[in-house]
């Protein structure tokens, strides 16, 4: 009962996470693009992106996002089809890692980091859980698709509302 609670919490998690990154994005971006971009310079378009970025786009994104991850917890629930859920509470899970990397690489704050940290035991109880239930193969496999699910359609929203 308390392993499925995890995954049906994924959307609360996923848009307080995103809140903030919504809240913090174009401020932060504006402020601090030019500066990591000198720091990372193949990062540069990227940070001109995200800076130069509508917030109703990315609030669409993030949207279309959440629409995915309520669809996997709808497929556990009705179908009895776990595994985009777990797909994406991995694909969640990394992400949220990343934030914090993101965060020590360029020595301060991002935006998402607070939530990040905030969510880490959240994470760090659902990787344990998805560790206990399945083989470290399906979990690599469910990490590696949920990673896949989610750059992919990051990079395609990204592309579609840039034009």
């Amino acid at each position: 009962m308390f392993s499925i609670l995890i995954y049906l919490s994924l959307p609360f998690a996923f848009l307080f996470h995103d809140i903030e990154e919504i809240a913090k994005r174009k401020r932060w971006a504006r402020i601090h693009a030019d500066r990591i971009g000198g720091m990372y310079p193949n990062m540069r378009p990227m940070l001109v992106h995200l800076r130069d970025m509508s917030n109703r786009s990315f609030c669409i994104i993030v949207v279309e996002e959440l629409l995915l991850i309520i669809l996997a917890v709808i497929c556990a629930i009705y179908g009895s089809f776990m595994v985009p859920l777990l797909a994406l509470t991995w694909g969640f899970c990394i992400h949220l890692v990343v934030h914090i990397i993101q965060a020590l690489a360029v020595k301060g704050y991002v935006p998402g980091l607070t939530t990040s940290v905030l969510l880490l035991p959240y994470a760090g109880i659902a990787a344990a859980d998805m560790l206990q239930q399945f083989s470290w193969q399906q979990n690599l496999l469910y990490a590696v698709s949920g990673i896949a699910i989610v750059g992919f359609n990051l990079i395609l929203m990204h592309t579609m509302l840039n034009k």
